[in-house]
C-alpha cells in the first residue's frame, strides 16, 4: 500500500506537479484522515479480504495479466467487484445523479 509520500512520489512520475508543503500536508492528513476512518468501519477489511480472494484466482491461473489490455480489463473487474462487495455489506451506500434528459422520453 502507498504511503502519502510514496503517492506523491508515483504522481510525480506520471506527469503531476509537486505540490507545496502546505498542499502536500494538508493532501497527507485527508489521506490519513480517511485510512482511519474506512479501518474503523470496516472497510479496509472488505477491501483486504477483495484482494485476497482476486489474488488467489490469479495464483490458481484463472486470471492472466500477460499484456497490458488484460492487466486492464483485471484492474476494471476487480473495482467493479469491490463495489459490489462494499455495496451488499451495506457499509457504503451508492448514490447517483441524474444526467440531463437521462430519463426523458
Amino acid at each position: 500500500m502507498l504511503s502519502p509520500a510514496l503517492g506523491q512520489e508515483f504522481a510525480n512520475t506520471v506527469g503531476f506537479s509537486t505540490p507545496s508543503e502546505e498542499v502536500r500536508e494538508a493532501e497527507t492528513y485527508e489521506v490519513i484522515a480517511r485510512w482511519a476512518l474506512m479501518t474503523s468501519m470496516g472497510l479496509l477489511e472488505e477491501v483486504l479480504e477483495a484482494s485476497d480472494w482476486f489474488c488467489e484466482l490469479h495464483d490458481m491461473g484463472e486470471i492472466e495479466t500477460d499484456d497490458e489490455d488484460s492487466f486492464h480489463r483485471i484492474l476494471v473487474s476487480h473495482g467493479v467487484s469491490l463495489i459490489n462487495k462494499l455495496l451488499d455489506s451495506e457499509k457504503v451506500i451508492m448514490v447517483m445523479e441524474e444526467e440531463d434528459g437521462m430519463y426523458d422520453d
